[in-house]
């Protein structure tokens, strides 16, 4: 978009107003204008669909499979194997050294992604287009 579309506009503005989603509204041309109220009016309706049908699919399989999982040896965990304890010692450690070692892993690969992000695309656009060939 060149700079003429922009009319009077500060600079601060400008990084505003080149936002894609707006539209004005007003059938002049400009879309980083604001209708005859002053207000920006996002672009078109989109249909109300789901796409990911699978993704949700599998997602619901998986908590199943927690369930399951937590049914089957839950008890074991909970009670050591032990039917008449209340002892929730076990649970405790499982959920803490889970938890810290998600934080551990967690943290250090978001250190590493924003190390090396600009690598991380070149690699994505490179395997696109090698897949693409392939």
């Amino acid at each position: 978009m060149n700079k003429n579309n922009y009319r009077n506009v500060e600079q601060s503005e400008v990084q505003y107003l080149n936002a894609s989603h707006l539209t004005s509204g007003n059938n002049e041309g400009d879309i980083y204008k604001p209708n005859e109220n002053g207000e920006f009016h996002k672009g078109e309706v989109q249909p109300k669909l789901y796409k990911d049908v699978g993704f949700a699919i599998a997602f619901i399989l998986h908590l199943g499979g927690i369930a399951i999982l937590t049914a089957l040896y839950g008890g074991y965990v909970t009670n050591s194997g032990n039917e008449a304890s209340n002892n929730y010692m076990g649970l405790a450690t499982c959920v803490g050294v889970s938890g810290a070692f998600s934080i551990i892993v967690s943290t250090l690969t978001l250190g590493w992604m924003m190390q090396f992000a600009e690598l991380m695309v070149k690699m994505a656009l490179l395997f696109s287009i090698g897949t693409s060939l392939a």
